[in-house]
C-alpha cells in the first residue's frame, strides 16, 4: 500500500490519520481506503499540506464529507489542502496555523501560470465548497480566490474556515503514536473499496432487458447487450474523469442458458395470464349482453302495463260519462240508454248503438286479459 505521507493511530476515542505533504491521487486513494478500513469509527484527520492535485482534493473533499470526520490544521492548509479541510464536520486549527486559498491554474510551455476552461470549472467548484463551509457570499469567496488570500488561525475562525483554535503541542504528541498505514493494515487484510453509488438510466436498461428477453425466447446461447448509461459517482474516480460528476460507461447484460430458460418460463406464464384475462373479458361481455336483454324485456312489460292501465281508465271514463239525450233507434223509435243491460226479447239496437256496445265489450276483455297477466 502506498502510504508515503499517510500515517495512522487508533485508540478507544477513534482513529487519527495524518496527511503530511503534497496531496496527489495516491494520497486520496490511501485516505479513502483507510477510512473504509476503519468503517464506522470517528476519524480525526491531521492536515499539514501546501496542497497539490486540485481534482484529487475535490474528490477527497466529497468522500470525507460523507463521514464523521474532524479536521485539525497544523502549519498550513493551502490550495487543495484547504479544499480537503472544508470537508470536516468540525475544523480545528493550531494557533500558528494558516489557511490559504487561490484560483486554480496550470503552466504553459514556458512554465507561466495560465488559466483554462478546466481551471475555471475548478474555481467554480471551489466557490461552492468554501461558500458552503464559511457561509459567505459567492462573490466574496471568488474575490478571496483571485487575491490568493492567507488567513491566520484567528481569521480562519472569524471567516468560517475553522471552528476553533487549538494548542500546537497536540500534534507532536499524536505523531509520536502514529504508524504508516502500510503497517496498520496487516498482510492479508483487505480494506473495503470506496462505495460508489451507481444510478442507471432505467429507460435504456429496460430496453436492453426487453431485447434480451425477446432473444431468450428463441435461443439458449449466451447473449450480451450493451447500453450507454450515466453513472454519477462521488470519490476520486469522478474528478479524474472530469468535473461534470459523471462519465459514460458500457453496461453488459448477460443472459445465460439458465437465465434464458427462466425468462422463457416467465414469458409463458404471462401468456397464460393473458389468456385468462381474455376469457374473463369475454364472460363479462356476454353477461353485459344478457343484462341488456333483461332490461329490454322489463321495459316492454312496463310499456304493456301502462297501456293496459290507460285502456282501463278509458273504459271507466266511458262507463261513467252521463248521456244527456237518449239514443233513438232508427227502426222503431225505441229509446235506449247507454250501459243498459241487454234483454233477449228487448227492443232492437241501432247500428251505432251496437258498435258502441261492442267497443265497450272489447275494451273490457282487453283489460281483463292484462289483469290476468
Amino acid at each position: 500500500m502506498r502510504s508515503l505521507n499517510i500515517r495512522c493511530s487508533q485508540s478507544d476515542q477513534g482513529v487519527e490519520l495524518a496527511i503530511l505533504g503534497e496531496i496527489t491521487s495516491w494520497t486520496a486513494e490511501d485516505i479513502i481506503r483507510s477510512v473504509n478500513y476503519f468503517k464506522g469509527q470517528p476519524i480525526t484527520l491531521m492536515l499539514m499540506s501546501a496542497g497539490g492535485d486540485a481534482l484529487a482534493s475535490l474528490g477527497l473533499h466529497d468522500f470525507l464529507g460523507q463521514h464523521d470526520v474532524t479536521v485539525e490544521i497544523y502549519g498550513v492548509a493551502a490550495s487543495g489542502a484547504a479544499i480537503v479541510s472544508a470537508s470536516g464536520k468540525r475544523v480545528r486549527i493550531a494557533e500558528n496555523g494558516f489557511v490559504m486559498i487561490h484560483e486554480a491554474f496550470t503552466y504553459d510551455e514556458q512554465y507561466n501560470r495560465v488559466q483554462t476552461d478546466t481551471t475555471k470549472m475548478i474555481d467554480d467548484r471551489q466557490v461552492e465548497v468554501f461558500a458552503s463551509r464559511t457561509g459567505k457570499k459567492r462573490d466574496k469567496v471568488r474575490a478571496w480566490l483571485a487575491a490568493e488570500t492567507f488567513f491566520t488561525a484567528e481569521e480562519a475562525v472569524a471567516n468560517g474556515f475553522a471552528d476553533e483554535v487549538i494548542p500546537a503541542m497536540k500534534m507532536a504528541a499524536s505523531l509520536n503514536n502514529m504508524k504508516p498505514m502500510s503497517e496498520v493494515i496487516k498482510d492479508g487484510e483487505k480494506p473495503e473499496e470506496a462505495v460508489v453509488n451507481v444510478v442507471i438510466d432505467t429507460t435504456a436498461a429496460q430496453e436492453a432487458i426487453d431485447k434480451a428477453t425477446a432473444e431468450a425466447e428463441t435461443t439458449e446461447a449466451t447473449e450480451q447487450t450493451e447500453v450507454e448509461v450515466e453513472i454519477p459517482i462521488t470519490p476520486i474516480e469522478a474528478v479524474k474523469a472530469g468535473l461534470h460528476g459523471s462519465f459514460k460507461a458500457k453496461v453488459r447484460v448477460d443472459v445465460s442458458a439458465n437465465y434464458a430458460g427462466i425468462v422463457a418460463s416467465m414469458a409463458e406464464e404471462l401468456k397464460s395470464y393473458k389468456a385468462q384475462l381474455d376469457e374473463a373479458n369475454a364472460q363479462v361481455e356476454s353477461l353485459t349482453e344478457k343484462a341488456a336483454e333483461v332490461d329490454t324485456a322489463k321495459q316492454a312489460e312496463a310499456d304493456a302495463k301502462a297501456a293496459a292501465e290507460a285502456a282501463q281508465a278509458e273504459v271507466q271514463k266511458l262507463k261513467e260519462t252521463p248521456v244527456e239525450e237518449a239514443i233513438v233507434s232508427n227502426a222503431d223509435g225505441t229509446v235506449v240508454k247507454p250501459g243498459a243491460a241487454d234483454v233477449a226479447d228487448g227492443p232492437t239496437l241501432s247500428p251505432s248503438e251496437i258498435k258502441t256496445k261492442k267497443t265497450l265489450e272489447a275494451l273490457d276483455r282487453k283489460v281483463a286479459s292484462f289483469n290476468k297477466n
